[in-house]
C-alpha cells in the first residue's frame, strides 16, 4: 500500500508544471486516467477502425504531461506530509527538486503492492474503553498470495491448521493476517488496538502457536518463517495506512492511536507494545498528543488529515 501511495504521489506530481497551481480536481482526474496507462501490460492490435473517445482522451492526456519540466519537493510534501520525508531521501535525493523525466522512470519501475485486501466487521467483544460501537478493519491476504500459500505443502498445512483456531476466537477470517479495532467519530477516528496472531512484532511466528507448529518439524518450521518474512514485513504500517485513507475518503480530520502506556495494561508483550503502539504511529507521522472524549484524557498519537477537497483540517 505504500508503494501504491507512493506511485500515486509520483504521478501527481507529474502535473505540476513548475511552481503552477493545478486545479485539483483536474489533477486527480489527470492522475487516474495516467495510473491506468502505467498499470498492467498492454497489447496493441492493428485496426481501421475509428479510436473510441476513451482511446482519445488517454492519448490527448498522456501528451500534455510536462516530460520537461520538474517537480519541487516543497509541493510534493505540501500534498503528502506523511511520506514527505522518505520520498526527500529515496526519489529527490535530498534534492528541491527533480524532472518529471525521472519520475516517469522510477513510477515505471515501482513493482505493485497488491498483496492484500481489506474488509470490515462490527466489534461484539468487551475490550473497549470507549462507548462508541467499534468496527473491525481486517487486513486480508489477496488472492496471488493465497494461490503461492497452496502452492507449498509445508506453507498450505501451517496456514490450514493457525486458521482453524484463530477464526473461531478473534475477528478475523480465513484470509485475514491481522486487524485495528476503530472508534469513528465524525471528526476523528480512533485505533484502539492493532493486533494480529500470527506473527510476533519482528515478523517470525508468534510464541503463541506452540500447538500450531508441533506437527512441524525444525526446517519445516524454517520454511515458515522464511515465507513471513518475505511478505509480511510492515502489514501493520499498511493497515494503518489504508485507515487513514479510509478516513481521508470520508473527510474525517483527525487520526488517533493510543500510545503504549495506556496499552500497557492490555498487552503482556513489550516488543508489540514498543511495534505498533510507538514504533508505527511515530513512522507514519503521527504526534504524541492527549486525546479529550468527554471527560477522559487519554495518552495517544495524533495525525492531522489531508482531505481530499486539497486542504488540511485539524480536530476540533
Amino acid at each position: 500500500m505504500l508503494l501504491s501511495k507512493v506511485k500515486t504521489s509520483l504521478i501527481n506530481a507529474c502535473f505540476v508544471n513548475n511552481n503552477k497551481k493545478i486545479n485539483r480536481n483536474k489533477l486527480r482526474a489527470n492522475r487516474s486516467i495516467f495510473s491506468a496507462i502505467c498499470e498492467g501490460k498492454i497489447t496493441v492490435d492493428k485496426t481501421t477502425e475509428t479510436p473510441t473517445e476513451t482511446v482519445k482522451k488517454l492519448a490527448d492526456q498522456y501528451t500534455k504531461i510536462p516530460k520537461n519540466g520538474f517537480v519541487f519537493f516543497k509541493t510534493v510534501k505540501e500534498a503528502y506530509p506523511e511520506i514527505a520525508e522518505m520520498l526527500k531521501k529515496e526519489v529527490f535525493k535530498n534534492r528541491d527538486k527533480v524532472s518529471v523525466d525521472e519520475i516517469i522512470e522510477m513510477i515505471n519501475e515501482l513493482e505493485p503492492d497488491e498483496k492484500f485486501w481489506i474488509s470490515f466487521d462490527k466489534w461484539e467483544g468487551a475490550q473497549k474503553d470507549l462507548s462508541q460501537q467499534q468496527i473491525v478493519v481486517q487486513l486480508n491476504m489477496d488472492d496471488n498470495l493465497r494461490k503461492e500459500i497452496e502452492s507449498d505443502e509445508t506453507i498450505d498445512a501451517f496456514f490450514t491448521t493457525y486458521y482453524k483456531g484463530t477464526t473461531e476466537q478473534h475477528p478475523a477470517h480465513s484470509q485475514t493476517l491481522g486487524w485495528a479495532r476503530v472508534y469513528k467519530f465524525p471528526d476523528k477516528w480512533i485505533i484502539e488496538e492493532i493486533q494480529t496472531d500470527l506473527l510476533s512484532a519482528d515478523i517470525k511466528i508468534s510464541n503463541q502457536l506452540e500447538d500450531v507448529l508441533k506437527e512441524f518439524t525444525p526446517e519445516q518450521i524454517e520454511t515458515i518463517g522464511a515465507f513471513l518474512k518475505k511478505h509480511f514485513v510492515d502489514w501493520d504500517k499498511k493497515l494503518v495506512s489504508a485507515i487513514i485513507d479510509m478516513a481521508r475518503n470520508e473527510d474525517v480530520t483527525s487520526i488517533y492511536i493510543f500510545d503504549e502506556d495506556f496499552k500497557k495494561k492490555y498487552s503482556k508483550s513489550k516488543s508489540k507494545l514498543k511495534r505498533f503502539y510507538r514504533e508505527v504511529p511515530r513512522d507514519l507521522g503521527f504526534k504524541r498528543d492527549t486525546l479529550l472524549v468527554g471527560n477522559r484524557e487519554i495518552p495517544a498519537w495524533k495525525r492531522a488529515v489531508a482531505t481530499n477537497k486539497g486542504t488540511t483540517n485539524h480536530a476540533k
